[in-house]
């Protein structure tokens, strides 16, 4: 069973404006990550991470919410961009209470990850061993 997909030119463009979207919107350390989910119509759902004093809150769950409130149901990849102005960009893979939160709402997403300085797409449900299933 092979895990990883090549990306497409979509994902290329996905990547692009993730970029776009964290440059604009990067307040260190209040805004650092964005989260970009491309639909197969072409559509494209954002979101940035929200840092406060008590509790963050993911870009990908803001993403995703987005996506959720446009009543979207062709989910077809994700991509996880950090920002910092030292650094540069960095593709991240979700951390684990988003890998859960992706796999309870939309496991066949394709999320955009770095392996081996290569970009490859791997399935939401396989980002996570033996996730919790509840009973929908």
């Amino acid at each position: 069973m092979n895990l990883y997909y090549q990306i497409k030119s979509g994902d290329d463009f996905l990547i692009k404006k993730t970029k776009d979207l964290i440059f604009k919107n990067y307040h260190k350390p209040k805004h650092t990550i964005a989260a970009s989910i491309l639909t197969k119509s072409g559509s494209i759902y954002s979101g940035i991470n929200i840092r406060g004093c008590a509790t963050s809150i993911c870009a990908e769950k803001v993403a995703l919410a987005n996506a959720i409130m446009a009543k979207v149901d062709d989910y077809e990849s994700l991509v996880v961009i950090l920002y910092d102005k030292e650094i540069g960009y960095k593709i991240l893979p979700p951390c684990g209470d988003c890998r859960q939160f992706l796999i309870d709402y939309i496991p066949d997403i394709f999320v955009i990850i770095e392996n081996d300085n290569r970009l490859l797409k791997i399935q939401a449900k396989n980002l996570l061993i033996n996730p919790y299933i509840s009973n929908r």
